[in-house]
């Protein structure tokens, strides 16, 4: 999910774990982890552009891929948990370098936040929505940012004693929820990575769904200014948890009723299918998409639970998969296939290169005869061998239309059907 869950996540379960011993440094630190995972975006960004180890589809593939495994979790707070360790004993913490390497240490955090929410916010909604959203959230994470600074690096900290098992199960607990949070969307993540390479997703909730986020951000931020031994502390940080918790219950049953809906509709118009896959769309969990798998074609359809009348909006697209039969043994294409969850179908383009389109996400618009109509697609490039490689990667809307999409968002939503 998006990054400001994350955080959430980690502050609440680092409160949990050592909240009464450290206070708000559990917060901080949970907070910290919570974000650990997604530094395979700013890793693959550099091995990419600036060390050039990785080419564009290696890129794409490595985010959720180790960096979001169990066993990443495990390894990686070993690393976390001896230095938290060292760096509030034996009075470290009172040393100048210590307050440096804090501020650095956060400044650093932050400014992934930021890149993260600018990244998000510029591919859904374009760049003035992108600024207007930076803006917000930098005034917000600036004021929290200073107060930690203030109060845990500045003024004297109190004596606290926390062994290396605390700080382990604090990091374990705290990166290890990410990669399960991320399996409840339908991009999923590589957890069993590398007993079983194949993505988790349960598609139950979108990869951004502020009912769920922000009613267990307030309940954090309370707890954050309440004292660390106080029962009203402990209960506003378990409330923000277990409401979050049943968001995330009531998604299932949310998802199995649109599941139900779809399989009507599906009998009704007589479609005989090989899989159906049933996901929110963008930040609710009440418009519903469906990717209907036939041996030809895909079936895309969208229901509402506002809908007056209880059946899917389905339209045909041509899976095309003949068009790179020959193609069976190439690694792109293997890799895109594998990336998509085989939900994935071919069309060409003017410029005569093919292009892959991601199912899973549907499209913004229209029939699906416009290469730019799908939310998620590839450009697939033939080299001189034969062999593809991997083009233009597209996501998100084309700057400027980005409002209207969250217009057309909003009225389906209500259960206005064209």
């Amino acid at each position: 999910m998006d990054s400001l869950t994350q955080i959430t996540l980690g502050a609440a379960v680092g409160e949990l774990t050592l909240g009464k011993k450290i206070g708000n440094r559990a917060m901080m630190w949970g907070a910290v982890a919570g974000t650990i995972p997604d530094l395979d975006v700013l890793a693959g960004f550099f091995m990419k552009n600036v060390f050039l180890v990785m080419d564009e589809l290696q890129s794409l593939m490595f985010h959720r891929g180790p960096m979001h495994s169990l066993l990443f979790a495990f390894l990686f707070s070993i690393v976390m948990a001896s230095y938290t360790h060292w760096l509030y004993s034996s009075g470290t913490y009172k040393k100048k370098g210590f307050k440096w390497l804090s501020f650095g240490f956060g400044v650093f955090f932050v400014g992934f936040a930021y890149f993260l929410v600018g990244q998000i916010l510029f591919e859904l909604f374009g760049l003035k929505t992108m600024l207007i959203g930076l803006a917000v959230t930098i005034t917000i994470a600036a004021y929290f940012f200073w107060r930690l600074w203030k109060y845990y690096v500045i003024k004297p900290s109190y004596e606290f004693e926390v062994s290396w098992k605390q700080w382990y199960l604090l990091f374990v607990l705290a990166i290890g929820t990410h990669p399960v949070l991320d399996c409840f969307t339908v991009y999923g993540t590589q957890i069993l990575w590398p007993f079983n390479p194949d993505r988790i997703a349960w598609s139950n909730i979108s990869v951004v769904d502020p009912l769920y986020t922000f009613p267990f951000l307030v309940c954090v931020l309370v707890a954050s200014f309440l004292h660390r031994h106080s029962k009203a502390r402990f209960n506003w940080n378990l409330a923000g948890v277990v409401i979050s918790s049943l968001y995330m219950c009531f998604s299932f049953y949310n998802q199995a009723r649109a599941t139900t809906i779809l399989k009507s509709t599906l009998a009704a118009k007589e479609i005989s299918y090989n899989r159906i896959l049933v996901t929110p769309s963008i930040a609710n969990n009440i418009l519903w998409r469906s990717t209907v798998e036939t041996d030809s074609l895909y079936y895309l359809g969208m229901y509402s639970f506002f809908d007056k009348e209880k059946v899917f909006q389905l339209a045909s697209v041509p899976g095309n998969h003949q068009l790179v039969a020959d193609k069976s043994t190439d690694h792109t294409l293997e890799q895109l296939k594998f990336f998509s969850n085989d939900y994935y179908s071919i069309m060409e383009r003017e410029d005569g290169h093919l292009q892959l389109n991601d199912m899973r996400y549907g499209t913004f618009k229209g029939d699906g005869s416009n290469p730019s109509d799908y939310i998620f697609h590839f450009v697939l490039e033939e080299r001189e061998d034969g062999s593809f490689a991997l083009g233009k990667t597209e996501a998100g809307p084309k700057e400027g239309e980005g409002e209207n999409m969250v217009k057309d968002l909003w009225n389906r939503m209500k259960g206005k059907v064209e």
